[in-house]
């Protein structure tokens, strides 16, 4: 009968016990698991670089400009027949369309007076596309939109192509 007493007393306390652990848990124990940040990471001195490395600045001359902006032109308008055929989306179209004019842009910049007046109705032509690609897609016709970028190409590749405007070039 002793024993009896014994075991409910023991597993009464070692309930109380438990109990007790769980409601104030292990401080020291948790503290093990808490991540403290390093001393040594404060008491490091940030050294700033006092002289920075100068880099000489490369320097295309106007023609390679020009060239250079004439061929993104290619690759850019080579892209937006490529996603129209493709039925990409209107955005897409928006933007390659955008990057072609600007690329007009900085050619038109680059040139003198003479041949920037003729290079300004074509960007204003391409600026009229881009209102008509914004049209829903049952307004709009892919037929003309793809034969005006044609004719526009046409115009800027007769008139416009590096060899051909060499003297023209600021």
């Amino acid at each position: 009968m002793h024993r009896k007493y014994f075991f409910n007393i023991f597993g009464l306390v070692s309930v109380c016990f438990f109990i007790v652990f769980c409601i104030l848990g292990c401080e020291p124990l948790r503290k093990k698991f808490i991540r403290e940040k390093n001393k040594d990471s404060q008491s490091q001195e940030i050294v700033p670089v006092l002289e920075p490395k100068e880099y000489p600045v490369k320097s295309m001359s106007v023609e390679d400009q020009y060239r250079y902006s004439y061929s993104l032109w290619r690759v850019w308008y080579r892209d937006l027949i490529q996603a129209i055929d493709e039925n990409s989306s209107e955005k897409r179209q928006i933007y390659l369309l955008n990057q072609e004019l600007k690329q007009l842009e900085k050619m038109s910049e680059l040139l003198a007076e003479e041949k920037k007046e003729l290079l300004a109705p074509i960007i204003k032509d391409l600026r009229g596309l881009i209102k008509q690609i914004q049209r829903p897609a049952k307004l709009r016709n892919i037929f003309v939109i793809k034969k005006r970028l044609r004719n526009i190409a046409k115009k800027v590749h007769d008139n416009f192509r590096p060899n051909l405007v060499i003297t023209f070039i600021r």
